[in-house]
């Protein structure tokens, strides 16, 4: 999955590393011929990404959703939606109903 963010600041791409390392797949940034994992933007990379449209690129394994909701997270468009640990926690939600050995378990007891 790709998608594109503009730079503004250098707080902006240490949000963007910060949340980068929590994130459970990898995250590269491209720009140009350059590409590097975001987990490793150094000050000296964040003086020549200043001002600059990127591309932050996740594996296949990623989650859209999460994916999707990360990126607005890293350019600080999280107002007019929840934050991400709420949106992951309605996703699991619906993802994992009660199956299996919680019903089997409930079916015991009762």
């Amino acid at each position: 999955m790709v998608k594109e963010i503009k730079i503004k600041d250098a707080a902006q791409l240490d949000r963007i590393s910060r949340l980068a390392w929590d994130a459970p797949y990898e995250i590269n940034l491209h720009t140009g011929a350059v590409s590097m994992d975001v987990r490793d933007i150094t000050p000296t990379h964040m003086d020549d990404l200043v001002g600059r449209t990127v591309c932050l690129v996740a594996g296949d394994n990623a989650d859209p959703i999460h994916f999707g909701c990360l990126v607005e997270q890293m350019e600080g468009n999280r107002k007019s939606r929840r934050t991400l640990r709420e949106r992951m926690d309605a996703i699991i939600n619906q993802m994992e109903p009660c199956y299996g050995w919680e019903i089997r378990l409930k079916r015991i007891q009762c």
